[in-house]
Parts: structure tokens; C-alpha cells; sequence
């Protein structure tokens, strides 16, 4: 029985690195979705100011390039 408790006391705190650990990369998987939200977010951005110029400047670019774009 001494044994055992000894084991427990030993290795309990593994239990909750490994837990904390799967914390750290789930963080850090969110954190570079976010990033990837953001950088989609602004190329969509950037995608429509490009259409909104060819529109005004009546340069005439064909449909499916414009779908092609977003």
C-alpha cells in the first residue's frame, strides 16, 4: 500500500501536465485560425476595392475573372 501511495503522490501531478498541455496547443490552433480569419478577411478586403476600381475606371474584365477573385 506504501508503494502505491508513493506512486500516486509521484506521478498525480502528470495527469494535469498533460492536460495543460493539451490546453497549449489547443490555444495556439485557435490563435492561428484567428489569424488565418483575419488574413481571408482582408484579401476579401482588398479583392473588392480591385473590383470597385475596374468598375469605375470602366475597364472591362470578363465575368468569370471576377468570380475567380471572390
Amino acid at each position: 500500500m506504501t508503494q502505491w501511495k508513493k506512486a500516486l503522490l509521484g506521478g498525480a501531478g502528470s495527469v494535469f501536465e498533460k492536460e495543460k498541455d493539451k490546453g497549449d496547443e489547443e490555444l495556439k490552433r485557435q490563435q492561428k485560425e484567428d489569424c488565418l480569419y483575419k488574413q481571408i478577411g482582408h484579401m476579401q478586403v482588398q479583392v473588392d476595392i480591385l473590383k470597385e476600381v475596374h468598375r469605375k475606371c470602366g475597364v472591362p474584365v470578363q465575368e468569370d475573372e471576377l468570380d475567380r477573385l471572390g
